[in-house]
């Protein structure tokens, strides 16, 4: 049997063993399941030929080389029916085909392959395409993602399957006495008026304990999924969730938000997010421990389904009293929640900032997602969050991030494609460098600035534009100017960083005319309002944070990293 024939075999028997899991979960076929993939032409003497599909949250592309899999074609055109160009109007394999570039050549969060042989198989999460229609050109071939049965194919009429069998019921949470009935939270949309008295949600498809709970009317109409109510109640340890779609699809929900990908938030009211990742629902939710979910039904075309959702209150972030729900970067459809079993003797508020690398005083001080994807996070946690805060003449900025792909830099991350500007003005702008200082003040201008081991580091601040030629630190040449210090922490489950900057230093060193006198070109420290930062190899969006004159930048931000040098030997041990 040749290869390719054995290849095709391999994809209808994977392809058959979902459709099988999809009717014994009583699910008809959706589109994706029935089709099978394409097989096309090849124009490259390099490839025999190719296919793509759909399995539901990924797109599939299987290549099949003549020869083998580092001479063969790495390119894969990517068009959108809208005309979008940027960074996903492409896919590129590595050289020896272990990994799938973008079109930068940057990082696709939960992208894979795998290679058999002389035939490479890429699996893109349907995230990287923002949920739009489009065309895959290769070896002078293309098939659209219609033809693969994603974006844009019109679900084909189903034959409803017998009655699936009515699934377990999830374990109930623990609940304590019968709390007052919940307030009316603020919405994004219309609410209904609640009826009874609220006593209680127990997780097991009986939705009558909504109830007593008002809903938004949300009428989310981006993905290719749809969610028209949602409600949440926080009650004590548990925080519970409920979601209703009118579509005849019963997996709508799993589709639902900007990328199509079932993605949702619980934001606190500092700011920290904590990722609900139901692309699995309404069998599991993905990456928060202990979560149940039940639906009323997984029939095709019986709506409105709704599905209930219990998340521990431990996977909630840092928070001052309330949390609101809603799609993952999108704004919350049920906002300002508090516990209806809040003890009242929590002590959540700010006491200002020490720079000493503990990060604790960092916990109740406002922060904002960083988020590298505009389509958003192919993981289930978001990529990292940051905060930027001022103190008389000292700023101070924190980062930490627990996504595997930033993890993997392990120090780098923060370390590079940092930009800090000033009131908005280009001319006054800090790239940041880190410098590394032995014991005897001697420097480094290029340490090790990535795959750190474990432990915690303190790092100087200077910029990229300095000479560098100042041999000891405490004989600093004119312009060999340090900012302020960092201190960098890696550990097994996530990265955080810590830096303060001495704003008289950075108000009279960002002058717009390099070559003049400083005196004549630098700016009074007061006269900073707002400070802007990109923090490029976590987060593309450029992120602010505005004061006045009196009070520069108390706000939140980005970790406007101006964290340039670095006191690279290990401040403590291991922080596993």
């Amino acid at each position: 049997m040749s290869r390719w024939n054995r290849n095709r075999l391999c994809t209808a028997a994977r392809r058959g063993a979902v459709a099988a899991m999809a009717l014994t979960l009583g699910l008809a076929p959706v589109p994706y399941i029935t089709r099978e993939a394409i097989a096309l032409a090849s124009a490259d003497a390099s490839v025999l030929s190719w296919d793509a599909t759909f399995d539901g949250s990924s797109y599939v592309f299987t290549i099949d080389f003549a020869n083998d899999v580092y001479s063969g074609n790495h390119y894969l055109a990517v068009s959108y029916d809208d005309g979008t160009q940027g960074n996903a109007n492409s896919l590129q394999l590595t050289w020896d085909c272990s990994e799938v570039k973008g079109g930068y050549y940057q990082d696709i969060p939960g992208a894979s392959t795998s290679i058999s042989g002389n035939t490479v198989t890429v699996g893109v999460p349907a995230s990287y395409f923002g949920g739009k229609s489009f065309t895959v050109t290769y070896c002078g071939s293309s098939i659209t993602s219609a033809q693969m049965g994603g974006a844009s194919v019109a679900p084909d009429t189903p034959t409803t399957p017998d009655e699936p069998e009515t699934p377990a019921t999830p374990s109930e949470p623990a609940t304590p006495e019968t709390p007052a009935t919940p307030g009316e939270p603020e919405t994004g949309g219309s609410a209904d008026t609640p009826t009874g008295a609220y006593a209680g949600i127990a997780i097991d498809g009986d939705f009558s304990d909504w109830d007593a709970v008002a809903k938004a009317d949300t009428d989310a109409t981006v993905g290719w999924g749809h969610v028209n109510r949602m409600a949440m109640v926080w009650d004590g340890d548990w925080v519970y969730l409920y979601l209703e779609s009118v579509d005849s699809n019963p997996a709508s929900m799993t589709g639902a938000g900007p990328s199509g990908n079932g993605k949702f938030a619980i934001t606190t009211d500092l700011g920290n997010q904590t990722l609900v990742d139901l692309c699995q629902a309404p069998n599991r939710v993905l990456g928060i421990d202990g979560a149940t979910i039940a639906a009323n039904s997984t029939t095709w075309g019986q709506p409105p389904y709704r599905w209930e959702v219990a998340i521990p209150a431990s996977a909630l972030g840092p928070y001052s009293k309330t949390i609101s729900f809603g799609l993952y970067r999108q704004d919350a459809a049920i906002k300002d929640v508090a516990n209806l079993r809040a003890s009242g003797d929590e002590d959540h508020t700010f006491s200002g900032i020490t720079y000493d690398g503990s990060y604790d005083d960092w916990t109740y001080y406002p922060h904002t997602t960083i988020q590298y994807a505009g389509s958003g996070t192919g993981e289930t946690v978001v990529d990292a969050r940051g905060a930027l805060y001022a103190d008389a003449d000292k700023l101070y900025g924190h980062v930490v991030t627990s996504m595997p792909a930033h993890l993997s830099e392990a120090g780098g991350e923060f370390a590079s494609a940092v930009s800090l500007k000033l009131n908005d003005d280009e001319n006054l702008m800090l790239t940041p460098r880190f410098v590394a200082v032995d014991a005897n003040g001697n420097i480094d201008w290029n340490p090790q600035t990535s795959g750190l081991a474990a432990g915690t580091y303190e790092f100087y601040l200077a910029s990229t534009t300095t000479n560098g030629t100042s041999a000891n630190i405490n004989d600093l040449k004119d312009d060999d100017v340090i900012y302020g210090h960092a201190m960098v922490t890696i550990s097994a489950d996530k990265d955080e960083m810590e830096y303060v900057i001495d704003i008289p230093t950075l108000a009279a060193h960002l002058h717009a005319g390099g070559g003049q006198d400083k005196a004549e070109t630098s700016i009074d420290p007061s006269s900073i309002t707002k400070f802007s930062a990109q923090y490029g190899r976590i987060g593309q969006e450029w992120v602010t944070t505005a004061g006045t004159s009196t009070a520069p930048v108390l706000g939140v931000g980005l970790c406007l990293a101006a964290v340039g040098g670095t006191y690279a030997y290990r401040r403590r041990g291991s922080r596993r």
